[in-house]
């Protein structure tokens, strides 16, 4: 739940064209950090646990991006009519 609130909280800065860069940084990061972790884990586990380091990885980042995203939808009128 932490991780959530931290990427949630991270200040987006607007570039030329409006991108979310500092976001997409933050969700590449917990997905190799966590694909790192979890596949070294998994292959100190033994062959039948290959390869769920990284589905388990790729689920956590897919989970914490649709929140963001759901997040950010919610303040869809005011990001297009506010700013």
């Amino acid at each position: 739940m932490l991780l959530v609130n931290k990427i949630q909280r991270i200040r987006v800065t607007r570039g030329r064209r409006g991108d979310l860069s500092r976001l997409r940084v933050a969700l590449c990061a917990v997905f190799a950090a966590g694909n790192i972790s979890l596949s070294l884990l998994s292959q100190a586990l033994g062959p039948r646990f290959y390869g769920f380091g990284f589905a388990v990885s790729a689920a956590l980042t897919a989970a914490l991006s649709l929140q963001a995203l759901s997040h950010r939808l919610d303040r869809l009128e005011y990001e297009t009519f506010m700013r």
